[in-house]
């Protein structure tokens, strides 16, 4: 794939709480998203990569909404 042109596009809510997490799990969830869209773009393309905080609907605990997106 060396030579493919892939656009990475971030859009980071400034809002989004810290949260407490596995980060190893974390990166890892996100790491195999990204590969998996790379390997579904072999001619290029945009590679989205969205977070945003979601008002909680029942409980206080604070909601994130990631997509990744090829």
């Amino acid at each position: 794939m060396s030579g493919v042109a892939i656009d990475i596009r971030r859009r980071l809510d400034p809002l989004v709480p810290r949260i407490w997490c596995d980060a190893a799990k974390m990166q890892q969830v996100l790491l195999n998203l990204v590969l998996n869209a790379v390997q579904a773009m072999p001619d290029g393309g945009e590679l989205s990569i969205a977070v945003n905080a979601v008002p909680p609907h029942d409980s206080e605990t604070p909601v994130l909404h990631i997509v990744v997106r090829d």
